[in-house]
């Protein structure tokens, strides 16, 4: 199941009245306790289950053109390290 998923039947066994700790165990450990009663709170306080975004920039897509640079870089220089090769890519 996706986390999505997974959260709709926390949140439908939480409105029948089971606690976080027998939804944890209903859910085979797939959620720990300490989650099932983070989503309670989050669901008793804004009414919806929001998980928040990692911290950081954005990370860089895999795209083909990406790919074919990279790979004529190393045709193109034996040895160069990879943080000044990334620092010269973009």
């Amino acid at each position: 199941m996706k986390s999505r998923d997974i959260q709709k039947v926390v949140l439908l066994k939480l409105k029948d009245g089971k606690s976080p700790a027998e939804i944890s165990k209903d859910l085979y450990g797939v959620v720990s306790e300490r989650t099932v009663r983070n989503w309670k709170s989050m669901y008793l306080k804004t009414g919806k289950i929001e998980l928040k975004k990692p911290p950081g920039p954005i990370r860089t897509v895999r795209t083909k053109n990406v790919i074919s640079k990279v790979k004529k870089r190393f045709q193109r220089k034996a040895r160069q390290r990879v943080r000044k090769m990334a620092r010269n890519f973009f």
